[in-house]
């Protein structure tokens, strides 16, 4: 769900976006209007603001992931839906489903935040085989509620934040051509930046069939670990029992888990790095199954949590305090509402 600073194109989105005075939100081609009382957009919004009010601007920050703590079940609950979507790429919303991007920003964070471009959480959904999309906006606080026109474009938040990229643009170069403006403001590639794909692995006897790294059982989470620790040893056992002597060999060795984690049948896994025991049994992003590995000073030691937005498990060794390993069986983490904004979540 997170967004940040995008090298992205506004690709099969109409680009033909000019700036239109809309209270202190900005409006398009695209209709752009006040949503009816009780609408799903109105339904949506007033949820949206309810909490952005009782958190307050002192919880925005450029890395907090929801910083007004919107609690996923009462919104789901006030606008009649079932599901939020974990698909952060676009693609087009179920019935009954939400795609939301809570942080409160510019479109990709690409433009400074003022009257004619203010901050705002871009939303979309599906009620009746419909698609609802809007966004709310203001400046500095959120102070309203707008509903933008999705005929013929797919339903999803990142095609709200897509086609007010546009408008943002064109307002901050000063000119109704917004596809020049949007290449001038360095948005310019994909929407979302392509992954490179990963090589294929051959899978081991017992690798699992039946994987998604958006919603990771327990056991799952457990054997990612096991995995990963197994790499991680093979490396230590073959140099003096160190498992990285710099960050050069950390990377290896961090790539080498992957690898041994795919073999098991975990694909779609992201692995990072951690700086601590804490950070990286920190609670992970919604949608996806992430690995977290941590070296102490001497390279001896090391730290492997595989985190889902809501479970954790983990093993740890470090010479210095112990010769046994720690083994954290899967458990439940800190979470709260839509995401969790703990360390490593991008």
């Amino acid at each position: 769900m997170s967004r940040g600073k995008s090298t992205g194109r506004i690709s099969g989105i109409a680009l033909s976006l000019a700036m239109i005075g809309l209270g202190s939100g900005p409006a398009l081609a695209q209709d752009v209007t006040t949503p009816a009382d009780g609408s799903p957009v109105a339904l949506v919004g007033e949820a949206i603001l309810y909490f952005a009010d009782a958190a307050g601007m002192d919880a925005v920050g450029p890395d907090v992931f929801n910083p007004f703590m919107i609690d996923g079940e009462a919104l789901l609950g006030h606008a009649g839906l079932f599901f939020i979507s974990t698909d952060f790429t676009g693609e087009e919303v179920n019935e009954g489903e939400i795609a939301i991007f809570p942080q409160f920003q510019t479109p990709f964070a690409s433009f400074e935040a003022g009257a004619v471009t203010p901050r705002l959480i871009p939303f979309a959904l599906k009620q009746n085989g419909v698609c609802h999309a809007g966004y709310v906006a203001g400046n500095p606080e959120p102070q309203a509620v707008y509903q933008v026109a999705m005929d013929g474009l797919a339903c999803h938040a990142i095609t709200v934040e897509a086609l007010m990229a546009g408008g943002y643009a064109a307002a901050a170069k000063g000119a109704a051509d917004a596809k020049a403006a949007i290449e001038a403001a360095g948005i310019s590639g994909d929407l979302v930046p392509a992954t490179p794909a990963l090589p294929p692995v051959e899978l081991s006897a017992t690798a699992v069939s039946n994987f998604d790294p958006a919603f990771p059982t327990g056991l799952d989470l457990e054997v990612i670990v096991w995995a990963a620790y197994n790499a991680a040893y093979a490396q230590a056992s073959q140099d003096g029992d160190v498992f990285a002597r710099d960050e050069a060999a950390a990377e290896a060795l961090r790539t080498a888990m992957l690898t041994e984690i795919r073999r098991e049948g975990f694909e779609g896994v992201t692995i990072v790095a951690a700086d601590s025991a804490t950070e990286a049994k920190a609670c992970g992003e919604t949608g996806k199954t992430i690995v977290r590995v941590g070296f102490n000073a001497a390279g001896d030691g090391i730290v492997i949590a595989a985190v889902s937005d809501r479970r954790l498990a983990a093993q740890e060794y470090d010479p210095a305090t112990s010769s046994e390993m720690t083994v954290t069986k899967v458990r439940d983490c800190a979470t709260s509402g839509l995401g969790w904004a703990g360390p490593g979540y991008y």
